[in-house]
């Protein structure tokens, strides 16, 4: 699957497009390493928000990697 940079996702969306599970989902969302949107009791996830922790997540591990 192709995360669209304008598409907005569910959480469990998200969970299933980065194979991860909901609670880590959850997780980021609270540490504040993926944001999120709130409407109602619905939490949203942008796409360009998904690409965004990706991106920053490659970042981190290859600068682990380097020892940097």
């Amino acid at each position: 699957m192709e995360i669209k940079e304008t598409e907005v996702y569910t959480m469990d969306e998200a969970a299933k497009l980065l194979k991860i599970s909901k609670a880590t989902i959850q997780r980021r969302i609270q540490s504040g390493s993926l944001h999120s949107l709130k409407t109602g009791r619905i939490r949203r996830i942008r796409g360009k928000d998904l690409i965004a922790f990706i991106e920053n997540a490659v970042e981190m591990g290859t600068n682990k990697r380097s020892g940097y």
